[in-house]
């Protein structure tokens, strides 16, 4: 749903806070955020976000509520005469009976659009750091496994209103983050191309995207049809745990492989592959759970087992940062340090020193360097510090 604009709420609230009242209403009165601590957190924002949720909510309340009085005062206007007092109260009692139904389709429709903007507030933040990303998704599951089981549930009369508009806005945002992503499935071809399996991993989701993305572009029928046959043939959460499977072995680990390929075994190295493993797992992981929604009712079985394996996936990343910290030493600094002077195209020792210092600095490691470069000399004893 577009952000409110009235002339004194909206703007208000989007200075205060950057965000539309639906996201903040829906945060707060759904879920608390978490600290940085992973605890619940109920401040400011989130209850002024619960107030206008509960405001929100009672709008087709009010409004049944005045069609159901009105109905029932023409009722009461039938002549018995004609009709009956039976008939009165028979009709009366239909009205009752409706009454819950009307006031719950109303809520669902306001509750549908909350949640396809909120899933695209997500896809927004994730757009901003470049790619889908674990830490982004992991908390959000049930609102894109809301907006799987949404389209299920579409039809010809929504075409135009403002779920549609938001399904189409998320399925843009949605194509960009895929289309932002794809360097790193480049990267994992291209480094290991003699593994044909990560090919094979890389074609999957880049193609179960894209029948996801048609589905969220136009929810009907075929849509869905084709997109059921897809995961079928080549379900999600299979090829996360093949990817899993592939990255718990140091023979088919490719940050292992990039970091052995590093003479430096440097953090930007490191890093480039986390994210790149980041990637790969949070789409897979994005795909099962918009299938979850869409064909397994939303019962979080496939998502929430593996958001655990991606969680076990980090703690063997942690271990393997703080391996290299303890092994690159002498190995990555020999390397260094033997790369420099035989470098003939840096002049004097100040330079030389700057070149160390540049390297070291680039090692994924936690300790202080110390650095000299002197001339070369006959003996220890005569060593010559000079620029």
């Amino acid at each position: 749903m577009a952000p409110v604009t009235s002339a004194y709420i909206g703007p208000a609230i989007r200075e205060a806070f950057d965000m539309d009242i639906n996201r903040s209403a829906y945060a707060a009165a759904l879920f608390y955020p978490l600290d940085e601590n992973g605890q619940k957190l109920f401040n400011t924002k989130c209850g002024i976000g619960l107030v206008l949720y509960l405001l929100i909510m009672a709008i087709p309340f009010c409004i049944v509520l005045y069609v159901g009085v009105k109905s029932a005062g023409k009722i009461k206007e039938f002549p018995s005469s004609n009709y009956g007092k039976g008939l009165q109260v028979q009709l009366l009692k239909a009205l009752i009976a409706q009454f819950p139904d009307i006031l719950a389709a109303s809520n669902l429709k306001l509750l549908d659009t909350m949640t396809v903007s909120q899933a695209v507030a997500i896809t927004n933040d994730c757009l901003g750091v470049g790619g889908l990303v674990f830490d982004e998704l992991k908390n959000n599951l049930s609102i894109f496994a809301g907006v799987g089981n949404l389209v299920t549930h579409l039809n010809d009369i929504h075409k135009e209103d403002a779920v549609m508009n938001g399904l189409k806005e998320l399925e843009s945002k949605i194509s960009q983050l895929t289309n932002k992503m794809q360097w790193q499935f480049t990267d994992l071809k291209a480094f290991i191309v003699e593994n044909n399996f990560y090919t094979e991993i890389a074609e999957t989701a880049n193609t179960l995207m894209k029948y996801q993305n048609d589905v969220l572009k136009n929810p009907n029928e075929h849509s869905i049809g084709l997109f059921r046959q897809a995961v079928e043939r080549t379900p999600p959460l299979h090829y996360a745990y093949k990817f899993i499977s592939l990255f718990e072995q140091n023979e088919t680990n490719p940050m292992i492989w990039a970091m052995n390929a590093d003479p430096y075994k440097t953090e930007e190295t490191f890093e480039r592959w986390r994210k790149i493993i980041d990637g790969v797992l949070t789409q897979f992981l994005l795909l099962e759970t918009f299938v979850n929604g869409m064909f397994w009712d939303k019962n979080m079985y496939g998502p929430n087992e593996l958001k655990d394996k991606i969680y076990g996936i980090y703690g063997r990343i942690d271990w393997l940062r703080g391996n290299y910290k303890r092994t690159y030493w002498p190995g990555a600094v020999e390397n260094i340090i033997h790369d420099v002077q035989d470098n003939g195209n840096i002049k004097g020792n100040d330079a030389k020193a700057l070149e160390i210092k540049k390297h070291l600095m680039s090692i994924l490691n936690d300790h202080i360097f110390y650095i000299i470069v002197y001339d070369h000399c006959g003996t220890y004893e005569n060593h010559a510090f000079q620029g």
